[in-house]
């Protein structure tokens, strides 16, 4: 597939998510941030040719864990009866988000988002209350002009860590190590990095993330020998950032996708706007680090579904070696997450 067979195709969207939230439990209020991938190729023994982790949140719960489910025609996917495969212990003040799975030579290596939760007695009561009642009340704040519009409550205090193991179900804690953090005061990320995406291009690692100063979000980049290491940032300025003032992205440019075509990469990234609504757009490069923005963004809107109403971020790429589909996050207006899917038709 070439960068020109992509333009002139376009994203059909399904009316319903693939993945929801549970009717009870650790995941109730939202299961999204799809990352999927062949089970046989990531060497998973599991009763579907596919596999997805996803990020869960309880409807009055400050822990964000991980779920796995799995799926032979990727439309259709079945939790873990076992689920959560990794929750931080509430009493460690920590939350994980964001998960990246990759396979390495000694089995496989999750990298996550991770924060530590406020501890105090205002944070206490803020976690009593639903995500949906939380939104409510920041977006009444900035009405009356005691909050800003800014990215630094989504990435604040955020960092990346790593966690081994050789079961895709089970995840210990005890192997967490911190592999990548903010950088120095006055960089475009010294507020807080988040969306940790890794890739192997040649014989190295790329580690796509998110990054703020606290006004802004960008997509910075780093490389490194193995994933579960430490990581060298590539230069220190984005290699992708938010447009102008009025723009779609004017916020919040973030690749969380990247492919090899044919004749370019191409990544698919979300942008925020003034007004925090989400939409997914595309860019190419040559060199993975000079991205050009595709001047018809975005490809893929709120409204397309009721199940994304409010919002489509978290867009990932992924072929089954017929067809090309992204999975993404959907949000509608009550802001609980789904899980949604869009696939590439080349009809145009």
């Amino acid at each position: 597939m070439t960068l020109d067979d992509l333009k002139n195709g376009r994203w059909e969207v399904l009316s319903s998510p693939v993945l929801g939230p549970s009717t009870s439990g650790w995941d109730s209020h939202s299961s999204m941030t799809p990352v999927v991938f062949s089970n046989s190729e990531m060497g998973i023994e599991s009763s579907g040719d596919y596999g997805m982790l996803y990020v869960g949140v309880g409807h009055r719960s400050s822990a964000w864990g991980v779920g796995y489910a799995s799926s032979d025609d990727l439309f259709s996917w079945q939790k873990n009866p076992g689920n959560p495969v990794l929750l931080q212990d509430k009493a460690a003040s920590f939350q994980i988000d964001a998960p990246c799975l990759l396979r390495t030579e000694t089995g496989l290596n999750l990298i996550c988002e991770e924060k530590r939760i406020e501890d105090s007695l205002a944070a206490s009561m803020r976690n009593l209350l639903s995500p949906s009642t939380k939104l409510a009340l920041r977006a009444l704040r900035r009405a009356i002009g005691l909050e800003k519009p800014t990215v630094v409550n989504h990435a604040a205090g955020r960092y990346f860590v790593s966690f081994e193991s050789r079961d895709v179900s089970r995840w210990s804690g005890s192997t967490k190590k911190v592999v990548f953090e903010s950088g120095p005061h006055g960089a475009f990320d010294c507020a807080g990095v988040f969306s940790p995406q890794v890739y192997k291009f040649g014989g190295l690692f790329y580690l796509f993330y998110g990054g703020t100063d606290g006004r802004k979000a960008y997509t910075g980049l780093a490389v490194g020998k193995k994933p579960g290491g430490r990581w060298a940032r590539l230069a220190s300025m984005p290699i992708l950032s938010p447009g102008e003032s009025g723009d779609w992205d004017e916020v919040n440019s973030l690749i969380v996708s990247v492919i090899r075509l044919d004749d370019c990469y191409c990544a698919f990234y979300e942008g925020e706007d003034s007004r925090r609504m989400y939409s997914i757009g595309m860019a190419w490069s040559k060199d993975l680090v000079n991205w050009v923005k595709w001047e018809k963004n975005p490809v893929i809107s709120p409204g397309s579904a009721s199940y994304c109403e409010h919002m489509v971020c978290g867009p990932r790429a992924f072929s089954d070696g017929k067809s090309l589909y992204i999975f993404f996050n959907g949000h509608g207006k009550d802001m609980r997450g789904s899980c949604g899917l869009a696939i590439f038709r080349g009809d145009g």
